[in-house]
């Protein structure tokens, strides 16, 4: 059953823990925000994906939208357990009645790095997305640096570029999905030409990894960085003075940059030391019903 909130459409669909059996909402949030609010492009968008309820996050998101240009469309795949806190926050709440910010429920959620990687190679996910040709994934734990004199668009010239998460250069090139801008076509082409993701034989768990290695052995001519390319569009491990983002900064760059580098770094991203959880966030308890069978624990 379909209901209206605003001006943005979400369905109400029943729990599943089978990622590959999420029911996307009708209608296509990228042309019915662009038809709420015609400023806004149909050739890229922002997705957020959280399950989880922290206040924090929220006010995260709107650094993404002050930080990138007026154009974006944003669409936030949600859940139950913080569907509330998205629709009452003041801040948000302008955003979501203009159309600029469409707010989806999806009717699982994910507890594990893995499920995450099921729907990220879930082939509706990015046909939902259209017509957008580019798509600026990014989860809590990753943010702009609003100082940097590169821009997101300045990357979509790639197919798929993220964090690189390999230290040599003579290495095959591994980006981190979780701040990745990623070409929507190529993206369905991977799905639906290479060697599935649940393969037996895959020795990848996680999607951001599986893409990287995929796109760069295939025989398909995908338009990939190199990891020093990709420096400039994301810090993790590998330094760059001043990116247009970063992903858990203080995670890997001390063990291969070194402390000063990180305090370098974060000097001229300082964004990067107000993310809402700097290491990856935990699910946090169920808001509404703790005994309900699709609430999910703390982790310790």
């Amino acid at each position: 059953m379909e209901r209206k909130y605003g001006v943005e459409r979400f369905t109400r669909p029943s729990f599943t823990e089978d990622t590959r059996k999420v029911n996307f909402p009708d209608g296509r949030p990228v042309e019915d925000a662009h038809e709420c609010l015609p400023s806004l492009s149909t050739k890229k968008v922002a997705v957020l994906v959280e399950m989880r309820a922290h206040l924090d996050w929220v006010y995260h998101v709107m650094h993404f939208i002050r930080t990138l240009d007026d154009d974006w469309p944003f669409v936030i795949y949600h859940s139950n357990h913080n569907e509330h806190m998205l629709r009452s926050n003041a801040e948000l709440q302008p955003h979501i009645q203009s159309g600029k910010v469409q707010l989806h429920r999806l009717n699982t959620i994910f507890p594990t790095s893995e499920s995450i990687s099921q729907l990220l190679t879930h082939a509706p996910l990015y046909e939902a997305l259209a017509p957008a040709d580019h798509i600026l994934l990014y989860q809590i734990d990753s943010t702009l640096c609003a100082a940097s004199p590169l821009k997101v668009e300045d990357f979509f010239k790639y197919d798929f570029v993220g964090a690189p998460i390999t230290h040599t250069d003579d290495e095959t090139p591994l980006f981190n999905g979780g701040f990745s801008v990623r070409n929507r076509n190529a993206m369905l082409h991977v799905i639906n030409n290479e060697r599935p993701f649940d393969h037996p034989d895959n020795e990848e768990k996680y999607e951001d990894r599986w893409y990287s290695m995929t796109m760069a052995k295939s025989n398909h001519s995908y338009k990939l960085p190199t990891a020093k390319e990709a420096e400039s569009f994301a810090v993790e491990s590998r330094f760059h003075p001043l990116p247009v983002g970063v992903h858990r900064p203080r995670v890997y760059l001390p063990w291969f940059a070194g402390a000063e580098r990180v305090e370098e770094l974060l000097r001229n991203c300082p964004e990067g030391d107000r993310m809402p959880d700097k290491r990856g966030g935990r699910f946090v308890p169920c808001l509404n019903d703790p005994n309900s069978k699709d609430c999910v624990k703390s982790s310790k």
